[in-house]
């Protein structure tokens, strides 16, 4: 009963259109209120210690780097780096904002920071060489999900601080089904343009490649000092955190000068405002993460699998099932913790190993912020390239297969994941 009342609550407070951590909180509260299942002090504790954590420290320094990023040329000397290199190819210029995206998100951990950074800068000349808004729109929205398997990923790192998972070891298996997810995608934009004439247009000017090359040099060294930095065990994905904002600030302010110290303050505090609204909803919804493991709701699940008798084939194929269906009404954060801590039990019964399940998990997030309802990367690039939304939504339709041929190989092919561990 007290599980029912609590996704009906919250069901019904998200669709009222209240911010989300509101939502979950009441979500929360009112159940512990009417059917009296502990003290309210014992809210606020719970709440706070769930943000007591020094891992998590990471999430607002990613996200105040990518907040100065995107005041940066860093974003437009990658694209030239990968019009350079690829745009003289069939469907050159989608190529090159798929790749860019790879790196972009080594720099962010953000898919929505990314999302709107890329489609800033391709949309227009994209939309010169012959290929429509809507298909740019939703081509960057999908690549900019590369940032939650790419390290340093927000995402990888609030499933671990759940999944009390090392982060390390998720930000390394990441790498390599990121890479696969982008050249999915490359081939995919690749097809698609072919097909409908798109970048035909006109001739795309490209700069020398040793030129780009060098113009983003800066650019192109951090994710790899970042993961070499955590392969070698030179520093913590804290640790890595506060270095990627002490380097995009130095080179941002120093080597490129975009900045000025007149703007770090309004800098810092949209990062500031940002963080918070993360950290809200990671409080909250632990607190829901509380009540759905006391009420016996994970428990209930694995049993009811148990009685069901399923394969473990088929016992995957419905996570995959849950977690498409969950994508379509939560956010990342969200998603991350409520549904991770019901699943988690399954995954052990299973023997799927929780660093695997962790890119499982983030490849289900993404395809949720792809497609309606929720879909934030395809809203927020739709918005930023002035896109017509339902256009933007049908072109998205050709990046799915993708993306859930990504899922089956994540879930089946352990090796994808665990490469480089």
């Amino acid at each position: 009963m007290v599980i029912v009342a609590l996704f009906a609550l919250m069901t019904v407070l998200l669709f009222t259109g209240l911010e989300i951590w509101v939502a979950i909180g009441l979500a929360a509260l009112l159940p512990m209120m009417i059917f009296n299942l502990a003290p309210l002090e014992v809210l606020p504790q719970m709440m706070m210690s769930s943000i007591d954590s020094w891992v998590l420290l990471a999430v607002p320094f990613f996200i105040l780097a990518g907040a100065i990023i995107a005041e940066t040329s860093i974003g437009q000397r990658l694209v030239d780096l990968f019009n350079a290199l690829f745009g003289a190819l069939p469907g050159g210029l989608a190529i090159s904002a798929v790749f860019t995206c790879v790196v972009f998100g080594g720099l962010t951990g953000s898919a929505t920071a990314e999302a709107a950074g890329v489609t800033a800068i391709m949309t227009r000349p994209m939309e010169r060489a012959g290929y429509p808004r809507p298909y740019v729109a939703s081509l960057i929205a999908a690549a900019g999900t590369l940032a939650n398997l790419i390290p340093p990923s927000i995402a990888l790192l609030v499933y671990g601080i759940v999944a009390k998972v090392s982060i390390s070891d998720l930000f390394l298996a990441g790498v390599v089904p990121g890479i696969v997810n982008a050249l999915l995608l490359a081939i995919t934009a690749v097809y698609v343009a072919e097909r409908r004439g798109y970048g035909r247009a006109s001739a795309v000017e490209r700069m020398p490649i040793g030129r780009a090359i060098w113009r983003s040099a800066w650019a192109l060294l951090a994710p790899v000092w970042i993961l070499g930095g955590i392969r070698l065990g030179l520093f913590t994905p804290t640790e890595s955190a506060i270095f990627i904002t002490l380097y995009v600030f130095i080179v941002a302010k120093y080597v490129y000068r975009d900045i000025t110290w007149r703007q770090v303050p309004a800098i810092v505090e949209r990062a500031a405002v940002t963080s918070v609204a993360v950290m809200l909803i990671i409080a909250t919804a632990a607190v829901l993460s509380w009540l759905i493991e006391t009420q016996g709701l994970a428990a209930a699940v694995l049993a009811f699998l148990k009685h069901m008798q399923l394969s473990r084939t088929m016992v995957i194929v419905g996570m995959i099932v849950i977690l498409v269906v969950a994508g379509m009404v939560l956010e990342p954060a969200p998603m991350l913790l409520i549904i991770v801590p019901i699943l988690l039990p399954v995954v052990r019964d299973i023997g799927l190993d929780l660093v695997q399940f962790g890119i499982f998990v983030t490849v289900g997030i993404n395809l949720g912020l792809i497609h309606p309802p929720v879909g934030l990367t395809l809203f927020v690039s739709a918005k930023v390239a002035e896109a017509p939304l339902l256009p933007t939504f049908y072109a998205s339709l050709w990046w799915l297969p993708a993306f859930f041929l990504l899922f089956f190989l994540v879930a089946f092919v352990p090796g994808l994941s665990l490469a480089l561990l």
